[in-house]
């Protein structure tokens, strides 16, 4: 009799294992919330069709530990983490949060989103370029979305100001978007300006190379190079 029937527990589905994990080297390693360890189950193997003698059946106090191990969810999605490293570029300035910021709003247009997504549903590849090249007038970028920070923080007794920007260019994000559908995580690009009160200005922005680095699909891309090369210095000028 298995070890799961004979404590009176449901059988686990054999759906929730990946194919062909080792299990002893994590039982003998681990031990369970309630003190239990895993090496007490008599299992040598996971059995991906769910029957004969290696038929994994976990009690339910150690089912999360044993997934942790294995870096799988119990809903069933694999889960993987990447360490890298992203160098962060802050330009301080004398100018005041207002004045920063009215330069930035007044360099760069804003791109009108019921019209983006008209474009879009219509098709028409060239007047979407168009209107791209339309609002990216004089720096080729545009804000797609602003965010004022500061004065819902001041409700808090928060004495800063703070507004974040993603800027970015449709047309020149195809050239991430092709070889990688996460260059979404990064494109448009995100950054801050900030004050706090009696402070410099300060804006905040990781620098695209080093933010898209994480990604190994886009290291043949040209895209985040010319990100870094032509959009900090923008900033840096509208600081100065």
């Amino acid at each position: 009799m298995m070890a799961g029937t004979a404590l009176g527990l449901p059988r686990r589905s054999a759906a929730f294992w990946p194919r062909n994990v080792p299990i002893w080297p994590v039982l003998n390693s681990r031990v369970g919330s309630s003190g239990v360890p895993y090496a007490a189950l008599p299992l040598s193997r996971i059995n991906p069709e769910g029957r004969g003698p290696s038929d994994v059946i976990l009690v339910p106090h150690v089912q999360a530990d044993f997934a942790e191990a294995i870096g799988w969810s119990q809903m069933g999605a694999q889960i993987t983490k990447t360490d890298f490293t992203c160098q962060l570029v802050t330009i301080r300035s004398k100018k005041s949060f207002a004045e920063v910021t009215g330069e930035i709003e007044r360099l760069f247009q804003r791109y009108d989103i019921d019209e983006f997504r008209d474009l879009t549903t219509a098709g028409d590849a060239e007047k979407f370029a168009a209107y791209v090249k339309q609002v990216g007038e004089p720096t080729e970028f545009g804000i797609f979305f602003q965010m004022d920070q500061g004065s819902t923080m001041r409700l808090a007794g928060i004495p800063i100001e703070s507004r974040f920007y993603l800027l970015g260019n449709a047309t020149i994000a195809q050239g991430l978007f092709r070889y990688f559908a996460s260059a979404g995580l990064g494109a448009p690009v995100r950054f801050c300006v900030s004050q706090r009160d009696g402070e410099e200005t300060r804006i905040d922005i990781d620098q695209p190379t080093s933010f898209f680095s994480q990604f190994p699909e886009l290291r043949t891309s040209s895209v985040p190079a010319e990100l870094s090369d032509r959009m900090v210095p923008l900033l840096e000028r509208v600081a100065s």
